[in-house]
């Protein structure tokens, strides 16, 4: 399976509508959770979260701890590591898509109940990947 075919798996795991719920994204992730792991690449996509502003920046990068330094010196508020996940540009533009609703600006969405329970259903259930917060 190629890194697009889990992206888009990936990001079509939660329906996007009132009916949404965690356990119907746990039972998407568990489906591709091994796929995912077997390919990891030399990627992550990250979830950075500025909490005093509500945010969450969903980017890549291949050391999601240098480019957390890095942000961390433009931005006016504290950021923090929320999770990684194995992946590159394919799962970050399919990411970016399905959170298109919750975009504030650029790769910053806003931290609503949709994204953050997606956070927590993916990390959950990828044991090689750390959540942080």
């Amino acid at each position: 399976m190629t890194n697009y075919q889990l992206a888009a798996q990936l990001a079509m795991i939660a329906p996007w509508d009132r009916s949404w719920s965690t356990t119907k994204v746990v039972e998407g992730v568990r489906d591709i959770v091994d796929q995912m792991v077997a390919y990891c690449g030399d990627e992550f996509v990250y979830f950075i979260q500025a909490r005093s502003a509500r945010l969450i920046k969903i980017g890549r990068s291949q050391d999601p701890y240098r480019r957390l330094a890095q942000l961390q010196l433009l931005s006016p508020v504290p950021l923090e590591v929320m999770a990684t996940l194995p992946g590159g540009a394919e799962l970050e533009r399919s990411l970016h898509g399905q959170f298109e609703f919750l975009r504030s600006h650029g790769e910053w969405f806003f931290a609503a109940t949709h994204l953050v329970d997606f956070i927590s259903a993916a990390t959950t259930h990828l044991p090689a990947i750390r959540r942080v917060s």
